[in-house]
């Protein structure tokens, strides 16, 4: 009982930490809402108020960051371990807030959403796995909505903090979080799953027992069955597609991130200032389930490079409805426009009975006759 406590104090405090990114992901997408009357107006701390459609690349512009982080983010995530892949996320996120922080002019303030962009698709392809190779099955799931929570309490912040102070506060403030985030992370032991990978058995043992309260033989046990899992590393794209597991794992994935998109929870999160109650809505509903479910889908080894081109897909088409939301909601009226993203909400459910259940349910009983032929030796 003594190391199970540990343990999982050990986990959750992991975890949080590792998921203060995605709180500063959410301090990104609520940024927006409040400075936007302030840089529309004639008194914008960058000299001259933007125009509306000027507003609207500043809102999406971070997502062709993301996409751009996507291509190398999962790579580097498998090549040098989750810990020091998230400690490199804190780069492009205190590099953008610092150009925001210090903008007087509007290709500035692109270029600084831009590499926030990348630090948000860093997050996204990273601490999910790191949460999932640290965490035991029991909690896991629970440690894997940290990610979603934080967005949000991270999208919170920045409304209350940007409705009641100044745009430099909220900026400062931003790059602060980056900031403790890299501190915080930087005290914590890798995940054992990357250290395999790496070859280091000795370090990943450790870890492990770290992370099983100091249980010598539950993180013996652990680290092997995290090795049969491990099959020799290949990075390639070509490399999901390789067997019929790791397809469907593909392709459940992106019916996941299309849609989450599809919802609007970005858009309406985005464009906050007059849909507040709908953008809370959206966030909750449609949120979570994907960061959860995308780490489960493959092997440690495959993992990174499998959620980056995901992930490349999902952010690819978050800057997409970002983008085309004024235009929807001015020119096909807001009863289409929201009407498609409630749509969008019922058939996600729809994708999830029939086809992640069914897939679950197929994984489950292949495990069972595995551990019965196990059994019969």
């Amino acid at each position: 009982m003594k190391y199970e406590t540990k343990a999982t104090l050990r986990q959750y405090a992991a975890a949080i930490i590792a998921n203060v990114a995605a709180f500063c992901i959410g301090n990104m997408l609520g940024w927006s809402s409040p400075v936007q009357p302030i840089l529309e107006s004639e008194n914008s701390p960058i000299g001259e108020p933007l125009t509306r459609p000027q507003f609207s690349w500043l809102s999406s512009i971070n997502f062709l960051g993301g996409v751009a982080g996507t291509l190398f983010w999962g790579r580097l995530s498998d090549k040098l371990g989750r810990k020091w892949t998230g400690l490199l996320v804190a780069v492009p996120f205190a590099v953008g807030w610092a150009l925001i922080l210090a903008a007087n002019n509007q290709w500035i303030l692109y270029i600084g959403r831009v590499f926030i962009g990348i630090g948000c698709s860093g997050t996204v392809i990273n601490t999910p796995v790191f949460v999932t190779e640290i965490a035991q099955d029991k909690i896991r799931g629970a440690l894997g909505s940290l990610l979603m929570i934080n967005l949000n309490l991270g999208t919170l912040f920045s409304f209350i903090v940007g409705a009641s102070t100044s745009y430099y506060f909220l900026t400062a403030t931003c790059l602060g979080v980056v900031l403790l985030y890299f501190l915080g992370l930087l005290f914590m032991p890798d995940s054992p799953g990357s250290l395999l990978v790496k070859k280091k058995r000795a370090e990943a043992l450790k870890s492990m027992c770290w992370y099983r309260g100091g249980d010598q033989v539950q993180a013996e046990k652990d680290l092997t069955l995290v090795e049969t899992r491990l099959t020799k590393p290949r990075r390639s794209y070509a490399s999901i597609f390789e067997s019929k597991g790791r397809t469907k794992g593909f392709i459940i994935g992106v019916g996941f991130i299309i849609g989450q998109q599809a919802c609007g929870m970005l858009a309406v999160t985005t464009y906050a200032v007059t849909i507040f109650k709908e953008a809370v809505a959206y966030s909750i509903g449609a949120g979570p389930v994907p960061f959860i479910v995308l780490s489960e889908l493959f092997a440690p080894d495959i993992r990174g490079t499998a959620i980056s081109l995901i992930q490349f897909i999902g952010i690819g088409l978050s800057f997409v409805t970002v983008k085309i939301f004024p235009w929807m909601n001015s020119q096909l009226g807001p009863t289409i426009t929201f009407g498609s993203f409630g749509l969008a909400s019922l058939l996600l459910p729809i994708f999830i009975i029939f086809v992640v259940a069914r897939n679950e349910r197929s994984n489950t009983q292949f495990h069972r006759a595995r551990v019965g032929r196990r059994k019969a030796r």
